[in-house]
């Protein structure tokens, strides 16, 4: 939003997959049918895509009605066996409305500041190549930890809940059959189909290499709400960085807080986890950020 792209999660996702699943329905699409029989009563009762932040949307992908649907979908083996199919094939639905929608989101290439300095690395949570278009950063410097839109990767999205049962569980919920079986399996799906597994993307990052953590002086953390469902990428990587840190240095962290409810999350980080910092407030604090820290090379741009 701040290279002002339409990807506001109110105004613009919402209203586009809100639109898209009603005109599939009345087109009698199974996909759109398969994803409103788990979700619908969270479409229209309470309104998964009438949310404000992206964060709150990613957290009600865990929040089914797991009573209700297993009274909806009954008991038996077959309807397990289809339950099995179901949920797999309402992440799908979802994703092909995700990416579809990024693919319509108009990049414009307004170069308004250089940041493609030699030892600046950024680590991307969102999907597009605005790093890139808008701000003159090389392809190398950008790591995806969510997959990208013009790599046609498979984008990572969801909550990011811990799961509640175990393999035990599931097996005595099967024993006793009926519809605590149905519940239980449903929703032991929903937190397995729809969580982003950050351990398994932060796994992912070390072994890349691309961050060289013992080297790392300062980190900006620019535009992120830090909200749950993304704390425990920051939890990782502030962790790696003060043990790989040199005896004696200080990292230094600066944040921008978009509202009080960020900078709230971002004291009680820093707070937890002894982060010595500085946080930026107002519509200009990303770019009081990069002239103040010289994270741009404008100026020996326009001199060379």
């Amino acid at each position: 939003m701040y290279s002002g792209m339409n990807t506001s999660y109110e105004y613009s996702f919402a209203p586009y997959a809100k639109e898209r699943l009603k005109k599939e329905m009345d087109e009698k699409s199974q996909e759109a049918y398969g994803f409103y029989s788990i979700f619908g009563w969270l479409v229209w009762d309470q309104n998964i895509f009438d949310k404000k932040w992206w964060a709150d949307f990613e957290m009600n992908l865990k929040n089914v009605n797991v009573d209700e649907f297993a009274m909806f979908f009954g008991k038996e083996e077959d309807d397990v066996e289809e339950l099995l199919e179901y949920v797999p094939n309402a992440k799908k639905y979802i994703a092909i409305l995700f990416k579809d929608w990024l693919k319509s989101v108009i990049i414009y290439e307004n170069m308004k500041y250089n940041l493609n300095k030699t030892e600046n690395k950024f680590i991307n949570f969102n999907y597009s190549e605005t790093l890139q278009k808008c701000f003159n950063v090389n392809e190398d410097k950008v790591y995806y930890i969510h997959g990208a839109i013009h790599k046609d990767d498979v984008l990572i999205f969801g909550h990011n809940a811990k799961g509640k049962y175990t393999q035990e569980d599931i097996d005595n919920a099967t024993r006793m059959g009926g519809r605590l079986q149905t519940a239980v399996i449903f929703d032991a799906l929903i937190e397995k189909v729809f969580n982003k597994f950050i351990s398994k993307n932060c796994e992912k990052l070390d072994e890349s290499k691309f961050i060289k953590y013992k080297n790392v002086r300062r980190v900006f953390v620019l535009g992120h709400s830090m909200n749950d469902v993304d704390f425990d990428y920051f939890v990782h990587i502030g962790t790696h960085i003060a043990f790989n840190a040199p005896e004696e240095s200080q990292i230094e962290w600066i944040f921008t807080a978009y509202n009080e409810d960020d900078k709230t999350r971002i004291e009680s980080y820093c707070e937890k986890f002894y982060v010595k910092n500085k946080i930026y407030r107002g519509p200009e604090a990303i770019d009081d950020v990069i002239k103040e820290y010289g994270l741009s090379i404008e100026e020996e741009t326009k001199r060379s």
